[in-house]
């Protein structure tokens, strides 16, 4: 990190964060506050930034995180976020969480002048999305988007060859994504599973490889479509617990025996019942899951997808086939780039296994005619890749010392063509009609590309 030259006065942003999520505990409060995140080396931002403030629905998860850390950080409800600002005085609110609060936090903010950081997906509706993009228009603060997937150590070495030509003009992408079995059955435990909190899983999850293949060819979706649906989830789901005869199981039973509730390269069903363990978990969420409520991943009220397909078409000419599935044996993506001159190749395995897997990631270049090359990318330690990290030191410290590492931050335009693209791909799953993108954000058109 970068330290204030000698004799001077570092001044330190003032920071409010809205929605104590675990995201915004690991990735931005705890680093605020001197802590860390929960696999990265220490960090240690309280010099340069000051958390002043928490804005919260669940005040008891608010007061339970204050008293686990000792921390004295005023907090307040949604309501109160225009006292919040005239008694804390933030520079910046960073929004963190779940989705369909986005554009309520952002809008407000940016009435205030504030910069605002939005964990992605930007909303969880283009209309959300194209909301926060007036209200930044008439506001003095900038947006700003967390895509980390940018920020993960093979992004920048692909964009580079791109950018360089290696493999001249770019014409089509295949990008094959999944979740696994474990991780993505989460999601149907939680808000996510209901449209009208998410906007579904394409907007969710699949915003970050579909910004990240934006970025890498500067480019914007034109238009969209799509098949998929809910074949591994949800009522129906093949995997859902029976007894002999067919008939349902009771909830305990069903528990019990659901194949999706096991940690699968164990095959023992954790007592936390979360992805990730740890001393932050326990905080729990009172107002958004009371003791006692049951969620299950077969249950009724799930209304999104859990498979997509999608054909997608490039503002200038490129297309992409794009595969996102949440019940898959892996957890990762794997990307071909085809170009007039050659294609790369790439596979970035996440999760092989709990925790984290260190594996190398490689990139394979094969040039039409010319010499083909293998470039090894390895891990570094810390989330998405030491990707969450990267995000830190670039919105932390106040002179970034990476070359290039403000090109890397998503705009709040370009954080709303993600959204707008997975809400494309379920408007043409349900309309079975290819979508145009600028259409769901309210434009005659996409504007360029920002590079």
């Amino acid at each position: 990190m970068t330290e204030p030259n000698e004799g001077e006065a570092m001044q330190r942003t003032r920071y409010a964060i809205c929605g104590l999520s675990n995201r915004a505990i690991y990735e931005y409060a705890l680093p605020l506050l001197g802590g860390r995140e929960w696999s990265a080396p220490e960090e240690d931002y309280s010099g340069v930034g000051e958390l002043v403030a928490i804005v919260d629905i669940d005040q008891t998860r608010v007061q339970r995180f204050l008293e686990r850390t000792g921390a004295n950080v005023p907090c307040y409800s949604p309501d109160d976020f225009d006292r919040m600002v005239v008694e804390q005085h933030p520079d910046q609110a960073i929004v963190a969480g779940p989705d369909f609060t986005h554009a309520r936090y952002a809008v407000s903010a940016l009435e205030h002048g504030l910069d605002v950081i939005v964990e992605k997906p930007l909303a969880h509706t283009a209309s959300d999305a194209r909301a926060i993009l007036d209200a930044e228009q008439r506001s003095a603060g900038e947006v700003t988007v967390t895509h980390n997937a940018r920020y993960e150590g093979a992004a920048g070495r692909l964009r580079d060859l791109i950018r360089s030509g290696a493999i001249g003009t770019v014409i089509s992408v295949d990008l094959v994504e999944g979740v696994d079995t474990y991780h993505g059955a989460s999601f149907f435990r939680r808000w996510n599973r209901r449209r009208s909190y998410s906007g579904g899983l394409a907007v969710t999850k699949g915003c970050h490889t579909i910004d990240l293949i934006n970025w890498l060819l500067a480019d914007a979706p034109q238009s969209v479509f799509a098949h998929g649906g809910l074949a591994f989830y949800g009522p129906e789901s093949p995997h859902r617990p029976r007894d002999r005869a067919g008939a349902l199981l009771g909830s305990s039973d069903e528990a019990r025996l659901n194949p999706y509730a096991q940690r699968w390269q164990t095959g023992r069903v954790p007592e936390d019942q979360t992805l990730f363990t740890g001393e932050w978990q326990s905080l729990g969420y009172p107002a958004q899951y009371p003791e006692g409520e049951i969620r299950g991943i077969f249950d009724a009220e799930i209304d999104i997808e859990d498979h997509y397909s999608a054909l997608i078409r490039y503002t200038g000419g490129a297309t992409m086939a794009y595969t996102l599935c949440f019940s898959m044996p892996w957890e990762g993506h794997r990307i071909g780039i085809t170009g007039t001159h050659g294609r790369i190749e790439t596979e970035s395995i996440a999760y092989r296994q709990l925790p984290e897997s260190s594996e190398p990631t490689t990139i394979r270049v094969d040039r039409l005619f010319g010499p083909s090359e293998v470039v090894s990318v390895v891990s570094e330690p810390g989330g998405h890749d030491a990707a969450d990290a990267r995000i830190r030191r670039d919105l932390f410290l106040p002179s970034p010392t990476a070359s290039g590492t403000n090109a890397i931050r998503a705009t709040g335009f370009q954080g709303a063509i993600a959204v707008a693209t997975g809400e494309a791909m379920a408007r043409s799953i349900a309309e079975r009609r290819e979508i145009v993108v600028a259409e769901l954000l309210d434009l005659q058109e996409l504007p360029e590309w920002e590079s």
